[in-house]
């Protein structure tokens, strides 16, 4: 089969999966300029479609889908050469973008990897001044906030970055050269784990040092994949990526404090209409006595939709929505997600004061309903009155003799 190709040129975009499977390739750089667009792949039916453009071009960002089904694209570079410390986010189901908070660091020529705690981590790269940094800094969807984590063992751009079947995010080869196929070419392996927040140097190296190579871990086998980059020559090779850490992870410490639990009362009405106000309602306990301070709401659809225990929102569309909700205790635990389907049906339109014309409908109802009962009562009333025949005298010859009550 012959693939579709792109509609419009690009070098250097982001590139995400969404939780549908769609491919995002965003913005990049067209020879002359950032471009703004959005393309996207669609696997099943080998078309392209647009997405979307996104509000500020970048070259060379980092990009990757959060555990929220939204796709983060972090830093890159200018048409000018900056590198930038912008966070755009792209929601595919309302194909909407909104800015989050911006890095401390700009960085471009990095990766931007989702780590199963939640959080999205920006990963070595180049700075504004062409400087290879080590620094590393995680984006928290919750609280929309960026926190600085431990730094890489050494400086490094332009390497590969994959999230491995272990849980542990996988650093491959690189380079602190800004220059294309320009050496050094490393060879080497890193590994970090997000619970400990500790990087290891693996023992075991790439077969090939590389830089500007691509790394992906596969779904189909649980086995990474380092493939293509450059290291005097531009490579084709595709090596597969088994690779123990010199010291063992070790397991992650025990929470401190037990995570609290978070409990949806009611979410009301249920099922209910496109534009009708639903209301939320949520709480959380924890064990050792410690204070809720936190709650995060999101919907399956949506994304999120609400950050306190009771709230209310008009503006769901329809479709099955899996409510997801979950607490934070003053210890900064979060407990795990409390689950409810919300069913929101199409809406039929707004009547007279301004009700849905789906409560007229039942009320139309109710009255032919009264009406019916009227008209029974009524028609057997008068069929009973109808048994009371008057005494009427017979006619007689002669005079007429008064009539005795019957």
């Amino acid at each position: 089969m012959t693939l579709t190709s792109m509609g419009t040129p690009t070098r250097g975009p982001g590139i995400a999966i969404d939780q549908n499977g769609l491919i995002y390739v965003i913005s990049g750089f067209s020879g002359s300029t950032d471009i703004n667009n959005v393309q996207v792949y669609n696997v099943s039916t080998n078309s392209w479609a647009s997405g979307t453009p996104i509000p500020t071009g970048i070259w060379m960002p980092g990009a990757t889908t959060g555990t929220d089904g939204r796709i983060y694209v972090v830093g890159g570079e200018s048409s000018s050469g900056a590198a930038s410390t912008l966070l755009q986010i792209y929601n595919p189901q309302t194909q909407a973008w909104s800015s989050g908070p911006s890095m401390s660091t700009a960085r471009t020529q990095f990766q931007a990897v989702a780590a199963p705690d939640g959080l999205i981590y920006a990963i070595g790269g180049m700075s504004s001044g062409s400087v290879a940094t080590a620094t590393v800094e995680a984006y928290n969807i919750t609280s929309n906030t960026w926190s600085g984590k431990a730094s890489l063992p050494r400086a490094v751009a332009v390497f590969g970055a994959t999230l491995g079947p272990d849980g542990l995010i996988y650093v491959f080869g690189g380079s602190t050269s800004y220059t294309n196929n320009n050496a050094p070419f490393f060879g080497t392996v890193y590994s970090y784990d997000p619970m400990a927040n500790q990087w290891y140097n693996n023992t075991e190296a790439a077969p090939t040092p590389r830089r500007e190579l691509s790394a992906a871990t596969s779904s189909y086998n649980g086995r990474m994949y380092v493939m293509g980059g450059a290291n005097g020559t531009y490579l084709a090779t595709n090596e597969e990526a088994t690779v123990p850490a010199s010291s063992p992870p070790p397991p992650p410490p025990p929470p401190q404090h037990p995570p609290p639990t978070a409990s949806i009362t009611s979410i009301s009405p249920n099922p209910a209409q496109a534009g009708q106000t639903v209301t939320f309602v949520g709480s959380g306990s924890d064990n050792d006595g410690d204070s809720i301070v936190a709650y995060y709401w999101r919907s399956s659809l949506n994304g999120t939709i609400g950050t306190q225990a009771t709230f209310t929102i008009n503006n769901l569309p329809a479709g099955t929505h899996d409510i997801h909700f979950r607490v934070q205790d003053s210890q900064g635990i979060w407990s795990p997600e409390a689950v409810a389907t919300l069913t929101i049906g199409t809406s039929s339109g707004t009547g007279f004061l301004g009700m849905s014309t789906f409560y007229w409908d039942l009320l139309a109802l109710a009255l032919a309903g009264v009406g019916v009962l009227v008209g029974y009562f009524v028609f057997f009333r008068k069929k009973k009155d109808s048994t009371r025949q008057p005494v009427v005298a017979p006619l007689a010859q002669g005079p007429v003799s008064p009539v005795s009550p019957q």
